[in-house]
């Protein structure tokens, strides 16, 4: 049912034949008032579901593809193991940084650790 169908029956119908104009045209107002209102109302829930199931900030997919992790072991793991460190701190100080660097650089992948 569209909105002109209920204004075309609204102005056709006996009862309000007698009204006054400008009371016609209140009804009216009111009548386009509250169907541009439940249609905003009904864009801005669609909005708010089509929000949710979107990924958010438009990223999607693996945080940590597989070819990303066999990098983060080769580099960091094996790494880890030769400079002698420790889940925070390695023996060597050149390593500190250089690992910091690499497990920045891994991001998700640091989550999933060494095996």
């Amino acid at each position: 049912l569209k909105l002109s169908h209920l204004v075309v029956a609204f102005s056709e119908n006996p009862e309000t034949s007698s009204v006054h104009p400008a009371m016609k045209a209140a009804q009216i107002f009111a009548v386009f008032t509250l169907a541009f209102l439940a249609q905003a109302n009904a864009m801005k829930v669609m909005k708010a579901e089509s929000e949710l199931e979107a990924p958010l900030h438009g990223l999607s997919g693996e945080a940590c593809t597989e070819d990303e992790y066999k990098r983060y072991k080769t580099i960091v793991c094996d790494l880890k193991e030769a400079c002698g460190c420790s889940e925070t701190l390695c023996a060597q100080d050149w390593c500190n940084g250089y690992m910091r660097k690499w497990k920045k650089e891994f991001g998700a992948c640091t989550l999933q650790g060494c095996p």
